[in-house]
Formats: C-alpha cells, sequence, structure tokens
C-alpha cells in the first residue's frame, strides 16, 4: 500500500463514523439531500425499515455501499428508540476502525436513523455487512421506535454484532461535526471514535483479546437474508 493509500485509510478509520445530518434524508444519484420541514417524506411502501447503527446513518458511508450513480431513492428517516444504546464492538474493521453495534440498555432514550430498503438494496446491504461474520442481521419485536413526524414502529431490522460489545469500553460519541443529539438517561459514558481508532492502534501488532461483553438482546431473532 502506496504511502497516499495508508494515509487515505487513516483518515477513513479516524473519521468514523462519519457526518451524520441532523434531519432526514434521501440518498439518490451519487449524493443526499436533506429534507426540510415542508418537504413531505417519502413512500416507504415495499421496504422494509433497518436500523441505522453506527457509521450507515452517514451519507458518507451510505454512498460508499450504494455507489452506482442511479442508486436510489434510499429514505435516511431520523427516529427515537428506547431501551438501547450503541456501543464498540469487540473487532476492528478491515479499513482500521471499531465498528459500532446496538446494545440493550433499559432508560436509555437515543437518536439514530432507519434506512428503509427494497429487497435488492438490501441483498446489497448483506454484501457489504455480513460476509466478514461480524455482524448477523435479524429483527427486534416489541420495541419503541418514534420515527420523524409521529409514525411509530414497534419492530425493526439490524445489523447486530456477533461478538457482543467491548467490556469497559464507552458508547459512540459522534464528533461535533456530526451534530449529535444527546441520547437520555444512557449508563454507558460517551466516547469519540478518534479516541477508539487510538486504542485499536494501540492494540495492533500485539497478542491481545478484546474483552468482550455478550449482548442481551430481548426479542431479536436471527434472519437469514431474504432472497
Amino acid at each position: 500500500m502506496s504511502q497516499d493509500s495508508q494515509h487515505q485509510a487513516l483518515i477513513r478509520a479516524k473519521s468514523y463514523p462519519y457526518t451524520i445530518p441532523s434531519r432526514s434524508y434521501i440518498i439518490a444519484d451519487g449524493t443526499h439531500r436533506e429534507l426540510s420541514v415542508d418537504d413531505v417524506l417519502p413512500d416507504v411502501s415495499g421496504r422494509r425499515p433497518v436500523l441505522a447503527v453506527g457509521s450507515i446513518q452517514s451519507p458518507e458511508q451510505l454512498l460508499r455501499k450504494f455507489n452506482e450513480p442511479d442508486c436510489g431513492p434510499i429514505p435516511v428517516i431520523q427516529a427515537r428508540l428506547c431501551n438501547f444504546d450503541v456501543v464498540y464492538s469487540p473487532h476492528v474493521a478491515t479499513y482500521g476502525a471499531i465498528p459500532a453495534t446496538l446494545a440493550y440498555c433499559p432508560g436509555t432514550v437515543m437518536t439514530l436513523f432507519i434506512n428503509w430498503l427494497t429487497p435488492e438494496e438490501e441483498s446489497r446491504m448483506h454484501e457489504t455487512e455480513v460476509p466478514s461474520g461480524n455482524y448477523h442481521f435479524g429483527r427486534l419485536d416489541g420495541i419503541e421506535l418514534q420515527l420523524d413526524r409521529g409514525r411509530k414502529l414497534t419492530s425493526a431490522f439490524v445489523y447486530c454484532s456477533r461478538r457482543g460489545y467491548w467490556s469497559g469500553t464507552a458508547a459512540l460519541s459522534r464528533s461535533a461535526k456530526s451534530r449529535p443529539k444527546a441520547a437520555a438517561g444512557h449508563r454507558f459514558p460517551r466516547k469519540k471514535s478518534r479516541g477508539m481508532s487510538g486504542t485499536a492502534q494501540t492494540l495492533a501488532g500485539k497478542s491481545t483479546i478484546l474483552s468482550v461483553t455478550q449482548l442481551p438482546m430481548p426479542k431479536f431473532a436471527s434472519l437469514e437474508p431474504r432472497r
């Protein structure tokens, strides 16, 4: 790998989970457009709601995955999820970041996004999330999920770490550039990904095993990707 490539890879790792908009948006034609309060929310008929945990909330990451010029439109709708938080998974991605996963956390109310995906888009997402063996895909039932502008859901789909979460670590905290909305009632301290990337660099090349806590995920059913 050239020095320039190494530099770009380092920037990508340290920038995780990338810039996340402050409102719902649409991915289409190689870019994204945020929805104003006057915009009508897009029709999601024929699409499944997939909770966006970590970098798949970010247009930058979604455009890496859906990189065809004519991709989309993919609605990415902001929502508030009760009794869960986003924490770090105990593995390092191929590009050097420590990725996120969902953790059951009673009393927490957090802001995240939902990727509304067609079967074809979901298949493409699976190609980028499942083959590494770090995540499995499934459905969460009996949840409290309040979507932007009033609609509520009691179930949604999600990619969860097969490895639990990194014991003693913190919940994912976005940079100020990402305009985060604070989770209420969380029990995990916030820590920015840049700091976690430094931890990963410290561990690199050492026979260190990350301490793992398995996630108690109520009402989570692992599913095979739909065809």
